[in-house]
């Protein structure tokens, strides 16, 4: 069922909103990431 839900709302979303948010956590993730790369 939630699937469901999020599948809708994804969706409801342009493309360029759910790129703009795929490229604003791959830019929170990213020093997370190269710091546990080390």
């Amino acid at each position: 069922m939630l699937v469901k839900a999020d599948v809708s709302f994804i969706e409801n979303q342009s493309l360029e909103v759910i790129l703009e948010k795929l490229d604003e956590a791959y830019k929170r993730l990213l020093p997370y990431y190269q710091a546990t790369r080390g």
